[in-house]
């Protein structure tokens, strides 16, 4: 008793990138009530529209990828939006291999395992530049030769972008022997250390250093310089210490390491500030004076002969000595002196100076006489505080009894 039906058409879902799809229906062997048969066949049209796409989605870890140099890692994910009618294989490469490497390198989907997402790992890369975090690019592009699946073959290829943090630093580091740098002026005694950079210039780097006191310490070199293949080998500094003649103590002073700017190509090395070594320099001068007789006793007779000695400075003075001479002789009956005052300079304090003893005729039978000659620093014409602060020293002096 119907005039009509329904046919229900359901659309089947195979995951495969396979465009739309037409078919065609037949609606064939019609029977009437009356046993009558309709022969022939009517068709519809089905259109099927296609809701898969052949694509491909990289998901980096929490939306970014960063690696630092020390070697530390990071992931993103590959997957196939569509099921492929054949393998479909992917090569990656990173465009700047100083900052990163990954793996694998090359990635194969089949129509078995499109689906589950496959891992890539970047790890950072150590370049020994102070470089700052440098950006780079991983791309992940199909292996159009290893692809079979042709809608796969066509597509774009996709990067990531990595952020590979810095772990160098421009820098020179100075070391010390045993932690301080000590000489003495003895001329022959020397002291080193050391300085290194502490990054991988991208130029030269070039030293100047430079003593504060050439009168106490010298070095040598004077001049260092660093290169790309050579910065992180120590190059050595010699102290060498100075003989001033000057009893002036442990003198410190200061040697100054400093870029020279004019040798240096590497602009963030331009930038840093000197470093100083302080040199501790010890004295072999001692504030003293010598007197020497002649033929190592003074003797003279009242008949006027001489004798003589000399006075002499131990060290350099850093302003005039003074000496006053004086004898116990004092109504000067048995002996006299060439001089009552010696002064030595800066200039000829390492001249001895000679004093000449002279007898005196007394006509007075009074055996030999001893007197005593003494050489005593003058406090207030002497500028040297050292010399100022020395004791008095004597000569004895045998007179001869003529009568």
């Amino acid at each position: 008793g119907s005039t009509s039906g329904t046919a229900t058409l359901t659309a089947i879902t195979d995951q495969l990138d396979d465009d739309g799809e037409a078919i065609v229906v037949d609606i064939s062997s019609v029977s009437g009530a009356n046993s009558v048969a309709e022969n022939g066949t009517q068709q519809t049209t089905v259109t099927i529209t296609d809701d898969d796409n052949a694509s491909f989605t990289v998901t980096q870890t929490s939306g970014s990828t960063t690696v630092a140099e020390s070697g530390s890692t990071d992931n993103f994910t590959v997957v196939l939006g569509s099921q492929p009618t054949g393998n479909v294989a992917f090569s990656l490469s990173a465009s700047d291999s100083s900052e990163v490497s990954i793996s694998p390198s090359t990635l194969t989907f089949t129509s078995s395992n499109w689906n589950n997402a496959q891992t890539v790992t970047v790890t950072g890369v150590s370049d020994n530049l102070d470089d700052d975090s440098v950006t780079s690019t991983v791309t992940v592009a199909i292996n159009t030769g290893n692809t079979a699946d042709t809608d796969y073959d066509m597509l774009d290829n996709q990067t990531v972008s990595v952020t590979t943090s810095d772990s160098d630093t421009a820098s020179f580091t100075i070391v010390q022997t045993n932690n301080s740098t000590s000489v003495a002026e003895s001329g022959s005694s020397t002291d080193t250390f050391t300085v290194v950079l502490g990054s991988q210039p991208t130029d030269d780097v070039a030293f100047r250093v430079t003593a504060g006191d050439i009168s106490e310490a010298t070095v040598s070199p004077d001049t260092l310089s660093f290169t790309s293949s050579n910065w992180n080998t120590t190059q050595t500094v010699t102290v060498t210490g100075v003989n001033d003649d000057v009893d002036d103590g442990s003198v410190n002073s200061t040697i100054t390491v400093a870029i020279n700017t004019d040798g240096t190509g590497d602009s963030k090395y331009d930038l840093l500030s000197s470093q100083s070594v302080t040199v501790s320099t010890s004295d072999g001068d001692t504030s003293a004076f010598t007197i020497a007789e002649t033929g190592g006793s003074t003797a003279v007779s009242e008949s006027g002969s001489t004798d003589t000695f000399t006075v002499v400075l131990g060290s350099e003075p850093t302003g005039n000595v003074v000496f006053s001479l004086s004898d116990n002789d004092s109504d000067d009956s048995e002996i006299s002196l060439s001089s009552s005052t010696l002064t030595f300079t800066s200039s000829n304090w390492n001249t001895a100076q000679t004093v000449t003893v002279t007898g005196v005729n007394d006509n007075v039978s009074d055996d030999n006489v001893t007197s005593t000659i003494t050489v005593a620093i003058n406090q207030s014409s002497t500028a040297d505080t050292k010399y100022d602060a020395l004791d008095n020293r004597s000569v004895t002096v045998t007179t001869t009894d003529n009568d």
